[in-house]
């Protein structure tokens, strides 16, 4: 089996039988691999690695199904990503992959500080949202950014609403907000812009402005950016919704504070995906998050 390496990587010692360093002229050049070492496959045909590949530096196996090829996406000892190594003669499915790994360390956090996405930066992450389903073509997704010198002011809009809505609301909880939304490095509106009267049902169009939501936080942690979704007592008021610039027809489904997390994101630990998902077979299922 041989397998297409990356210019100049140091191969440890038990991936080759013994170190030494390769160097790639040719960008189809192949070196001898020891595949043997490094490479199980299960009973289901389930390509993973041995530990002994986990040791040396193998941290996953991606499948290219173009190809039928798959790549081993390595850390070597130097710390350094190599570039993917492409296996041939083998099928199967992916083990794992950086993407994924990318959305499951995502947590939301609130401890955030400057600096917020840039111009550039936050457009691209909001492209992401417009990526979420969208049956019928609505296109329902609106952002409105709020960020430096507007955001007092945008605090402000915020208190004249909550006052709206209750007249009576304790200046404990006005000074709370005022100083969340005037410190927040960034804050973007979710905008729904519902077409009531579509073929596409409202519920679907809802749940398509969630799916984008989620698409922007997991492009900002994707972008080493952190966000926090928050929903809110005020959106209806007619003086908030003027000051927005809403529609009839658009509506408030929260904000997102956005900046740098102040510290590492633990996240709280998520339950067993095995209590969240049943295989159908032919009669009803259960759920054991459900007993």
């Amino acid at each position: 089996m041989q397998v297409a390496m990356a210019p100049y990587l140091e191969v440890e010692a038990a991936m080759l039988g013994q170190s030494r360093e390769h160097v790639i002229e040719e960008p189809n050049a192949t070196v001898e691999f020891g595949a043997a070492a490094a490479i199980k496959i299960d009973e289901n045909g389930d390509i993973g690695l041995t530990g002994l590949a986990v040791k040396a530096g193998l941290s996953g196996v991606c499948h290219e199904r173009e190809h039928k090829l798959f790549g081993a996406i390595t850390r070597w000892p130097l710390g350094e990503r190599s570039e993917a190594c492409h296996l041939s003669a083998m099928s199967s499915s992916p083990a794992s992959s950086p993407a994924l790994d990318v959305l499951l360390s995502r947590a939301s956090t609130d401890h955030l500080s400057a600096p917020a996405p840039d111009k550039e930066q936050i457009g691209r992450i909001l492209s992401a949202g417009l990526r979420a389903p969208d049956h019928g073509k609505i296109r329902p997704w609106r952002y409105i950014v709020i960020k430096g010198k507007h955001r007092t002011e945008f605090a402000e809009e915020v208190v004249r609403a909550m006052v709206s809505a209750d007249p009576e609301v304790p200046e404990k909880k006005i000074a709370k907000r005022r100083q969340r939304f005037s410190e927040m490095p960034m804050t973007i509106a979710l905008v729904m812009a519902i077409e009531p009267k579509s073929k596409i049902p409202v519920q679907e169009q809802e749940l398509s402005v969630g799916a984008g939501a989620m698409n922007v936080l997991n492009a900002l942690h994707a972008e080493g950016f952190g966000g926090f979704w928050v929903s809110s007592d005020f959106a209806d008021e007619p003086c908030f919704r003027e000051a927005l610039g809403l529609g009839d027809a658009q509506r408030l489904a929260g904000f997102l504070f956005v900046g740098t997390p102040d510290k590492p994101v633990q996240g709280a630990k998520r339950p067993d995906v095995s209590d969240y998902m049943a295989f159908w077979k032919s009669e009803p299922v259960s759920f054991g998050a459900d007993k």
